[in-house]
């Protein structure tokens, strides 16, 4: 591995300028972008998609509870999502019976307590 060139204070302090301007145009652009996401139009879908679940089959519909929205990313407290008219919901390819063997798994690696 090749170790950097060893430079004054002041190259060094201009060379880290340069990154910082660099980084913040970065951001910039990638919040910009974002931004663009958030405003995508919404598509109706026509489809009445059936999808397996634990206790049968559900609708996509169905998953939502009667909110507007799903969401996945970090995933607080449901709690939290429903109060923003928010539900949450993983769709798979997977059989159900797969994860469903992964749910149990993962109940009882959480405590109760946290998952209610």
């Amino acid at each position: 591995m090749e170790l950097p060139t060893v430079v004054s204070p002041a190259e060094w302090q201009a060379a880290l300028d340069d990154i910082r301007a660099k980084e913040n145009a970065e951001t910039h652009r990638r919040g910009a972008l974002a931004a663009e996401r958030r405003h995508l139009p919404i598509a109706r879908i026509e489809k009445d998609h059936v999808l397996g679940a634990p206790d049968g089959t559900a609708r996509l519909l169905d998953l939502f509870d009667g909110r507007s929205q799903s969401f996945a990313g970090q995933i607080g407290h449901p709690a939290h999502l429903h109060a923003r008219d928010t539900s949450f919901a993983l769709v798979s390819r997977a059989p159900i019976e797969n994860l469903e063997v992964h749910r149990r798994r993962m109940d009882r690696a959480v405590p109760a307590e946290v998952v209610r």
